[in-house]
């Protein structure tokens, strides 16, 4: 079983943006990515269907 742990470097956020990108088509809704024991409030990545992208939702700086 894969962990983000295992997403490391450039390869594996492009593996996981992906996998939201795949399942957003599939469903046709928001995929959100929280941080472990996040808040759903406070989503990190997310698929966008309007724009059928991976978005950063959070500020790279905090």
């Amino acid at each position: 079983m894969s962990t983000c742990e295992n997403c490391r470097g450039r390869h594996g956020v492009d593996t996981l943006c992906r996998f939201l990108e795949a399942i957003g088509r599939e469903l046709r809704k928001p995929v959100l990515m929280t941080t472990e024991g996040g808040s759903r409030a406070h989503p990190v990545l997310g698929y966008d269907p309007v724009l059928d992208r991976v978005v950063l939702l959070a500020d790279p700086l905090r």
